[in-house]
């Protein structure tokens, strides 16, 4: 996606108020079994990490495009299976949280998605305890609430959940004139657990889920393709170590600890792993969109293909392309964002290879920027901001609170160009 030149209000802790915000504002095989009208319960898995493992300061997951998937903790991986599958899903006795993703099929299979079709995030749906049921689509120029169009710019809902929607418009260099279609950003936060973008386009759908310090309570208890259920859901395949991006994250030094779902294949080759995620699929009848999808075939995956001289090209033009952007260049500096930019450039390189908005040349560039900026804004702490992810978010034209220190979020708008 484009990077928005708008204010978007920055991910709260536990002790920001909701006013504030609104001010601000070789060959493996998956699982050939069709999905089944009741799915299995979400797993109790063996740990792969010590439970005194240090999390993150910010937990934040990430999903986009064809799709792929950044959990809170762990690796990077792709699901090619057609359904609706669940994000995050929370419940307490006073409180229930639920987020889900509709995947459905984009693209022809491909040699390194081991004969699976191509399936890309089409729709977004969540559910809050307070009754909130918001849903929005790539066919949709807008977003519903219990069923009815949004008109409103800002607005507040029951519960204190703050919605936010913005059409973005952005110019890409060497195109003048022309302007990316259907591209919609909706900002969701309750100002005390959770504070979520959805971002919607004619391509596909992206989203962003950051748990707040309050928030970081749910983890492990909400399980899902993000990872919610804690270090116990993770599993690490054989060869994990040898994947792409995990090589690039040990070299950086940080931790491999697998995949949030159960059924994965990873090595030497792969982007990340390839993963099923069956025991996240969710029945019809328990589906937050307003038109259900039917299970449809299991897909078996074949053998994995990848070219990789071209992979490889792919990979230098897209990472090249970032260190020579301003943005890109600040995230180099910071460890953890150098491991997310050469995991976003490689996503960037198999997006090329697929085809991914093949009428615009440097679209899937522009989206590997817009990615970093979100991320980059939602690593932001509030109590200890760090100077190089202030600078980065100014040089994305957003702007935040916690940044005021380093002379981040003056109200002017501009237009980011690419």
């Amino acid at each position: 996606m484009p990077v928005n030149a708008n204010h978007a209000p920055s991910p709260p802790d536990d002790d920001d108020k909701g006013d504030d915000d609104a001010d601000e504002a070789g060959g493996h095989t998956m699982p050939p079994t069709p999905p089944t009208e009741n799915p299995t319960k979400h797993p109790t898995l063996v740990p792969t990490l010590p439970s005194t493992e240090k999390l993150p300061e910010r937990l934040m997951c990430q999903a986009t495009g064809d799709p792929h998937i950044f959990p809170f903790i762990g690796g990077k991986f792709d699901i090619h299976h057609e359904g609706v599958f669940t994000n995050m899903e929370y419940k307490e006795e006073d409180n229930q949280f639920i987020f889900q993703s509709k995947m459905t099929y984009c693209s022809p299979a491909k040699p390194w998605s081991g004969g699976l079709t191509i399936k890309c995030i089409f729709g977004l749906a969540l559910q809050t305890s307070e009754g909130v049921k918001l849903e929005t689509s790539s066919k949709m120029a807008h977003i519903r609430y219990n069923g009815k169009k949004v008109t409103k710019r800002l607005q507040m809902l029951p519960g204190r959940v703050f919605l936010k929607q913005v059409k973005k418009r952005v110019r890409m260099r060497g195109m003048a004139g022309i302007i990316l279609p259907g591209d919609y950003e909706y900002t969701i936060t309750n100002g005390k657990e959770y504070y979520i973008k959805l971002m919607t386009q004619k391509q596909y759908s992206t989203f962003f889920l950051s748990l707040t310090k309050k928030g970081r309570d749910w983890f492990g208890k909400a399980p899902g393709i993000c990872g919610g259920g804690g270090q116990s859901q993770y599993v690490k395949p054989p060869n994990t170590d040898k994947s792409d991006d995990n090589k690039a994250k040990l070299k950086n030094g940080g931790n491999v600890i697998g995949y949030p779902c159960q059924k994965c294949v990873a090595g030497l080759g792969y982007v990340g792993a390839l993963c099923s995620c069956h025991e996240f699929l969710v029945a019809p009848a328990k589906q937050l969109f307003a038109k259900h999808l039917a299970p449809g075939t299991w897909e078996k995956m074949g053998q994995f293909k990848l070219n990789q001289a071209k992979m490889r090209l792919e990979q230098k033009k897209c990472l090249l392309f970032m260190i020579r952007q301003p943005e890109g260049s600040l995230a180099w500096r910071h460890p953890a964002l150098r491991a997310m930019l050469i995991s976003q450039s490689n996503d960037c390189a198999l997006d090329a290879l697929t085809g991914t908005a093949k009428n615009h040349k440097r679209f899937n560039r522009a989206e590997l920027v817009d990615n970093l900026c979100n991320s980059a804004m939602m690593l932001v702490s509030k109590r200890s901001p760090s100077k190089t992810l202030c600078t980065l978010v100014g040089k994305c034209h957003l702007k935040t609170k916690r940044c005021h220190r380093y002379g981040v979020g003056s109200r002017t708008r501009r237009r980011r160009r690419i």
